[in-house]
Order: structure tokens, then C-alpha cells, then sequence
């Protein structure tokens, strides 16, 4: 994170933002089988974190995020979804090539 600034991570954070939302061009996601999971955050946090991070993550990170994504209503579980893919490809443990 030494050769980042304010900018460059704002910037980052609203381009993934947009197409975590909407997709790029043909391809699209409905995030089905995280929707499956939506109820149950930390597993819904453990999939995501597998899925884009491998192992590079922590067990402490991954339970703030789901911790964070358990706040938004069970009933809205694509919101839950966006959210969880949002923080965990925020986070500096995702963004840091190790």
C-alpha cells in the first residue's frame, strides 16, 4: 500500500463498484450461489474470500467483513452479496500482492 494514495484507491473502489453492480458489457452474474449463502454471512464471506483471495486472507478480516454484511437486512441478500464482494475486494489483504 506504499505506492497508493487517496485517489487511486477512491478510484479503484468506484470502477469495481459499478461493475460488481452491473457487469461488464456480456458478462453478467446473478450471483446465485452466493445468494444461497446470503444467510449465513461468514459463510457467504468465506466463499467470496476463496473465490477472489485464495488463502492471502485472514480469519480476523474475513469475520469483521462478515460482521459488517450481517447489518443489512436477511431479506435483501444480493445487497449482502455486493456488499461482501465490495469489502473484501477493498480490503488491503486483497489489494497487496504477496
Amino acid at each position: 500500500m506504499q505506492i497508493t494514495d487517496e485517489t487511486s484507491v477512491a478510484g479503484y473502489l468506484n470502477f469495481v463498484a459499478v461493475y460488481v453492480d452491473r457487469g461488464w458489457e456480456d458478462l453478467q452474474t446473478t450471483y446465485s450461489d452466493e445468494v444461497k449463502l446470503a444467510g449465513d454471512t461468514p459463510a457467504l464471506v468465506d466463499h467470496i474470500v476463496t473465490l477472489l483471495a485464495g488463502d492471502a486472507y485472514s480469519d480476523k478480516t474475513a469475520a469483521r467483513i462478515a460482521k459488517a454484511v450481517a447489518e443489512i437486512p436477511a431479506d435483501r441478500a444480493k445487497d449482502r452479496v455486493r456488499a461482501a464482494v465490495m469489502l473484501v475486494v477493498a480490503s488491503p489483504e486483497y489489494l497487496v500482492q504477496k
